[in-house]
């Protein structure tokens, strides 16, 4: 007589089909895509930018430092606003397109499904007609 102990459990087809189901479901939908490394970069960025202007601020700073006209010894106070502004726009800029590379890059199967779909359903929605 045989050992029924010695053979693995066999799982039945039921069991096998929902499993390839559920795999070809996940490779279909889309997957978590985390802000971080994009919030890395655009810092980084926004830092190059500021330190670079920083070089164009700091000369006018010293340049205007001994002024008696108030207007032109804190024009520098402008430039220095004007310089954290851009550096902000370029670090939300820069983050927002690593962003969307990397959730491309990543979920590219799924907006291939998506593309897909839609011209699906905007084919069926459309009058068929046999003369052209």
């Amino acid at each position: 007589m045989t050992d029924v102990s010695k053979f693995p459990p066999t799982r039945g087809d039921a069991a096998e089909a929902v499993d390839r189901f559920f795999d070809r479901a996940e490779a279909i939908a889309p997957q978590f895509v985390g802000r971080m490394p994009a919030l890395i970069i655009s810092v980084c960025a926004a830092i190059v930018i500021f330190l670079l202007g920083w070089l164009i601020v700091d000369d006018e700073r010293q340049r205007t430092e001994g002024n008696d006209d108030p207007m032109k010894r804190f024009r520098w106070i402008v430039f220095l606003f004007l310089l954290l502004f851009i550096s902000m726009k370029v670090q939300e800029a820069v983050m927002d397109k690593v962003y969307m590379i990397s959730m491309y890059k990543k979920n590219a199967n799924h907006f291939a499904w998506t593309y897909w779909l839609s011209k699906y359903a905007a084919s069926s929605k459309a009058p068929f007609s046999v003369l052209g």
